[in-house]
């Protein structure tokens, strides 16, 4: 089996994204050496925006809070697409991290469960699987994949 690399993720970011990120978190995401990292940082981004808002810098607050946004919407869509490559490579257990990651900072994130299910299925673990498939559900009852597994 594989280890966990530090993943190099000098990464295309999308042009939706470019549009709304300043220079500086687009180069920080790009130059973060691991996913995990760049997560860290938009929480990082996101107490400097709470220090901002209390000494009343509402624009840099603003700009702040903004940043960290993007940078996490986008680092936890890399982590998935990582956790997808690692399912699709049959390293289960790579992929169970990489989807850990993603719900140290949203637990109820319904495709980090849905891919830690998947993982945690191939390595035989089908009770702790049902447990994320159902945290799935409860947020996309909906979601035909998310049904198809608990069944």
């Amino acid at each position: 089996m594989a280890t966990l690399p530090e993943l190099n993720f000098t990464c295309m970011v999308e042009d939706h994204f470019k549009e709304d990120l300043d220079e500086d978190v687009i180069y920080a995401i790009m130059h973060m050496d691991s996913p995990r990292k760049a997560l860290m940082k938009s929480h990082v981004l996101k107490e400097e925006g709470n220090k901002l808002f209390k000494t009343k810098d509402y624009r840099r607050a603003l700009n702040s809070e903004n940043d960290a946004h993007m940078m996490e919407e986008l680092t936890v869509a890399i982590n998935l697409n990582i956790a997808t490559c690692w399912l699709k490579l049959k390293e289960f257990e790579l992929a169970k991290r990489q989807c850990d990651v993603v719900t140290n900072f949203d637990c109820f994130n319904v495709k980090a469960c849905f891919r830690r299910a998947q993982a945690l299925i191939n390595m035989g673990q089908a009770e702790a699987a049902r447990q994320d498939l159902l945290v799935a559900f409860r947020f996309e009852p909906n979601n035909g994949e998310v049904q198809k597994e608990l069944r």
